[in-house]
């Protein structure tokens, strides 16, 4: 099913994720991180909540992804990632709650390896979307 979510992310991303990592900040319920991974990435959703991540698990098991997946449990320090690791990196919803957000934005830009995208999508009635690449230094 087409929806808006889908098509800005397909036309930022492409339609393939292929042998991409892909890190899905507030994964909650999984739902984005496997649909991530049936593009072809390698996902790690990461959320504050373990509960919400049992959820995901077993979406990633109903779905038959949980292979290429992993869910972690996390207060949104992004310091338990290697620098330069990940192709993409998505948000849903985080951004209105990060108290120093120049210092997040500059955290998740180091995650990025070069060339790599990002996705914050903040506003649920109005679809507002922020993209962004990562260029080459």
């Amino acid at each position: 099913m087409a929806t808006p979510e889908n098509h800005a992310i397909e036309h930022f991303l492409g339609t393939t994720l292929q042998g991409q990592q892909v890190l899905d900040i507030d994964t909650r319920y999984g739902k984005m991180a496997c649909l991530f991974v049936l593009l072809g990435g390698r996902v790690i959703g990461l959320d504050i909540a373990e509960k919400a991540l049992s959820l995901a698990r077993r979406e990633a098991i109903k779905m038959d992804v949980s292979e290429r997946v992993e869910f972690v449990c996390g207060k949104g320090d992004l310091s338990i990632f290697n620098d330069n690791s990940f192709d993409v990196v998505f948000s849903k919803s985080v951004l209105v709650l990060v108290p120093d957000l120049a210092c997040f934005l500059e955290e998740v830009n180091a995650k990025l390896k070069s060339g790599g995208k990002i996705i914050f999508r903040e506003c649920e009635g109005a679809m507002a979307y922020t993209y962004s690449t990562r260029v080459p230094t």
